[in-house]
């Protein structure tokens, strides 16, 4: 009786104190606000600001010294999408302008003959635009959360985009008889993306993306994400009469 009213007590003791025996606890009712700065500085300051950024002692007086810098216009700010969200939902936020531009050309017609063969003329003169693309230019930001119980640590699913416009190439059509060379201009997109899970610390910075950049000038761009979250209190179940 005695040794089996202790294995009893035993394991009341491990349930209640061992974490890997106990109940996943519930993610608490939570506000979290999610940001990315999208900042680019010159190389020579991210051989420095890059090694501080991925260390967690180091990481807040370095996101501290990037601000200065982009007050001083030391560093360009590119773009600072911030979403907020409810714990366990996703949301976006954006900041774009649309670029439409033709993608497909007829070229020139070619004079022809009922009942024989199309003449073969230079292929010269005015394209006529037959399709267009629209491509979406700015910053963007993707974000799942889910809180851990605390408050304290975040799991996120995101994404960080920043699409450049990034000029435009040219090609030469064939030169005509008369020496006439046409010039037709297509536009460069660039895109910096980082599409990751991960879990953070609130209100600790995280670098996520680094992106090194040679045109026009060389530069590299940072990606740095930061958390925050906002413990909520539990709904009240309200009694509702027919």
């Amino acid at each position: 009786m005695k040794r089996g009213l202790t294995i009893l007590v035993l394991t009341a003791m491990l349930r209640t104190t061992t974490p890997w025996m106990q109940a996943d606890a519930p993610s608490p009712p939570a506000s979290v606000r999610a940001d990315v700065q999208m900042v680019s500085i010159p190389p020579a300051e991210a051989a420095q600001l890059v090694p501080a950024l991925q260390s967690s002692k180091t990481a807040p007086a370095a996101w501290t010294r990037l601000q200065e810098m982009i007050g001083r216009g030391e560093a360009t700010l590119l773009g600072w999408p911030v979403v907020w969200l409810q714990n366990g939902v996703r949301s976006t936020a954006e900041d774009v302008w649309e670029k439409r531009s033709p993608a497909e050309f007829n070229p020139p017609q070619e004079p022809t003959v009922f009942g024989q063969p199309p003449l073969h003329f230079p292929t010269w003169g005015t394209s006529v635009p037959t399709a267009f693309e629209t491509r979406e230019v700015g910053c963007k930001l993707d974000v799942e959360a889910t809180v851990e119980p605390g408050g304290r640590i975040v799991d996120l699913t995101f994404q960080s985009q920043h699409v450049r416009d990034a000029g435009t190439h040219e090609w030469h059509t064939q030169k005509s008889p008369a020496g006439v060379v046409g010039i037709e201009q297509t536009p460069i997109f660039q895109t910096e993306c980082v599409t990751t899970t991960l879990r953070v610390h609130c209100d600790q910075p995280v670098l996520v993306g680094v992106f090194v950049l040679s045109e026009p000038t060389p530069r590299v761009e940072l990606h740095i994400l930061h958390a925050r979250v906002t413990l909520l209190p539990p709904s009240t179940p309200t009694l509702r009469t027919p």
